[in-house]
């Protein structure tokens, strides 16, 4: 009987040694290969739904401390960019490119550390 309390005691300790949280209750920061950033394709179409090279895309981060920072992507000769993930919060898409416009669209990015969602993953967007 005391060899089982004795092994059970064994265990309960060495348990609580391999805790993942830190004395303060936190987690310890996880450092993430380069390779886990999500890209979103954005497919930019003229009225005719041809691709729109040449096409400028406003893209508005809006990051959920607050922080917001505004880029300016110009599609390729398929009319596609690519919206970078900045981290967690919303990016709010729009064009008003040499008088054509867009329905303003949005991506959120969810997630931390190492594991990121994007909704949705790819957007078709048509100046009018």
């Amino acid at each position: 009987m005391r060899l089982v309390l004795l092994v059970t005691a064994l265990l309960v300790a060495g348990c609580e040694l391999r805790s993942p949280y830190l004395p303060d209750g936190g987690r310890a920061r996880v450092y993430c290969d380069e390779g886990t950033q999500l890209n979103v394709p954005v497919k930019m179409l003229d009225r005719d739904g041809e691709p729109f090279s040449g096409a400028v895309l406003t893209v508005d981060y809006t990051s959920l401390e607050g922080e917001d920072r505004v880029a300016l992507l110009t599609a390729d000769d398929r009319g596609q960019v690519l919206v970078e993930d900045r981290g967690p919060g919303v990016v709010r898409i729009s064009s008003n490119y040499r008088g054509f416009t867009i329905e303003p669209k949005e991506l959120t990015f969810n997630g931390s550390d190492c594991s990121t969602t994007v909704t949705p993953r790819q957007l078709t967007v048509q100046f009018n």
